[in-house]
């Protein structure tokens, strides 16, 4: 895959950013998250955005394409937990303008089907959030919310379900 390229960039991420686990997976489908895929051995990295639908249990999924944090995503593909006993089925959409060959098309398929329910098979890959709430996306500003990857509020909300 070409993910494990070579890259020319250093990247430097907080430890306490660091999702895995259930941790990971609470906070990639809490409905509005916002995070990074690393591989620490050849420093490509892809941030990845996945948004819940409004009524029906689905998520879009996102990648950054531009400069803009925040405007420059494209969609890539949805996820669907019709399989959740299986932990659920990332579909690559045709509408989407990011080909199958790209490697960031390439790497969100490899994350949903492979490295999201064997993490640690993969130790070069780590994945972070950006310092937002997965569910709310406001900054997290407590030590104890960036480790937890929610806010107060969020959390609470999180546990219930």
């Amino acid at each position: 895959m070409d993910f494990v390229k070579k890259s020319k960039f250093k990247h430097d991420f907080a430890p306490d950013y660091e999702l895995g686990g259930e941790q990971l997976r609470k906070f990639v489908f809490a409905g509005n998250s916002v995070f990074t895929i690393l591989n620490q051995a050849t420093k490509n990295r892809f941030t990845i955005k996945v948004k819940k639908h409004k009524e029906n249990e689905v998520w879009f999924v996102s990648v950054l394409t531009g400069s803009d944090n925040i405007n420059s995503y494209t969609f890539i593909g949805t996820y669907f937990p019709t399989t959740y006993s299986k932990g659920g089925e990332y579909k690559k959409s045709f509408k989407s303008k990011i080909t199958n060959d790209a490697v960031s098309s390439k790497t969100v398929s490899w994350f949903f089907k492979k490295f999201f329910n064997n993490q640690s098979k993969y130790p070069t890959v780590k994945v972070y959030h950006e310092g937002r709430c997965g569910r709310c996306s406001r900054r997290l500003t407590t030590p104890e919310s960036i480790k937890a990857s929610f806010g107060p509020e969020c959390i609470k909300l999180m546990n219930k379900v």
